[in-house]
């Protein structure tokens, strides 16, 4: 449905790591995501990372701006090599306005982000580091994991430590000395571009 909407604005190619939204500016339009996996982060005083929420295909956003005419406090960042479609603002708003089953479908999308959002709130307050990482592998293989008939779930895309940090809350020296435990326990494997839950049930 959103994607007949989006497919007479132009189309967008955005490199892996490319930030394309910086917090405090004003958007250029609504952005249809619709290849690839967008990161959108907040960056404390100290300046360490915190990640908010991952984009799917499919996903459209910033709402907060669209709807509510708030200005971004936070950055958008491909985690993959993308594709996106703007639509203007306005027309976006007309086109929700004047579509039910889009209204219904929006109201959804919206609470299924505040529910990652509650889950990684839920990890970040967690004092054992080692909880806090497995908590977030379980989140990931379950939102971005691809089963294969060994029982093994492979996490696409690629999540590094540093982007595990972010996700946790903790340094991606903390995360690597969690992984590598994992790693030897045989619960995950992982190496340069995959990473692979063994048994979920044994994290």
């Amino acid at each position: 449905m959103q994607n007949n909407f989006f497919t007479q604005f132009k189309e967008y190619k955005i490199a892996k790591d490319d930030i394309f939204l910086y917090a405090q500016n004003v958007p250029t339009g609504v952005f249809y995501l619709k290849r690839g996996f967008v990161r959108q982060y907040s960056i404390s005083k100290e300046g360490k990372e915190l990640t908010i929420h991952i984009y799917m295909p499919g996903s459209f956003f910033p709402l907060f701006w669209a709807i509510n005419n708030e200005k971004p406090d936070y950055n958008l960042q491909a985690l993959t090599f993308c594709t996106v479609c703007v639509s203007p603002k306005e027309q976006f708003l007309d086109w929700i306005k004047n579509n039910p089953k889009m209204l219904y479908s929006l109201s959804s999308r919206l609470l299924y982000g505040l529910s990652g959002l509650k889950k990684r709130v839920e990890v970040i307050s967690l004092d054992n580091s080692s909880q806090r990482v497995i908590s977030i592998l379980k989140y990931l293989s379950d939102h971005f994991g691809k089963k294969s008939s060994n029982g093994h779930i492979k996490i696409t895309p690629y999540f590094t430590h540093e982007s595990i940090a972010a996700l946790t809350g903790l340094t991606r020296e903390r995360v690597s000395i969690e992984m590598k435990t994992l790693k030897n326990k045989n619960k995950i494997n992982y190496k340069r571009g995959t990473l692979i839950i063994l048994d979920r049930t044994k994290l």
